[in-house]
């Protein structure tokens, strides 16, 4: 009998063990995947620059608008991303779109290259 509870013990820890440990503010999925391909895309934009303090503060704008036109805050994205970085596996996945969507982009770009391009979703 006292295997039984014992069992039954373990079973009740095990389950409340679950992950509830999600920020309360986490960034949604498809949502996190918009975001971080025009950041990367920001960051290619910026890596192709000679780096001077007006083109660090240039880039801090262009995140800074990438944040607000989605309606988050930095610390938000960085505790959404850290969260997401927690399981490899999804993160490597949610990288997969992200590179198809800035493939995307560019391929769009190319044929277009005086048009402002956004993606639908």
């Amino acid at each position: 009998m006292k295997g039984f509870y014992l069992f039954i013990l373990c079973l009740l820890f095990l389950a409340s063990c679950k992950d509830d440990n999600l920020p309360k503010d986490l960034i949604e999925e498809q949502k996190m995947i918009q975001i971080m391909s025009e950041l990367h895309i920001i960051d290619g934009y910026m890596s192709s620059l000679s780096y001077t303090d007006s083109i660090r503060i240039n880039g801090k704008n262009f995140y800074n608008t990438v944040y607000k036109n989605n309606g988050i805050t930095k610390t938000q994205y960085e505790k959404s991303l850290k969260h997401y970085s927690m399981d490899p596996v999804k993160l490597d996945s949610m990288y997969s779109v992200v590179i198809k969507l800035i493939s995307y982009k560019e391929e769009m770009f190319k044929k277009n290259p005086s048009k402002n391009i956004e993606l639908e979703e």
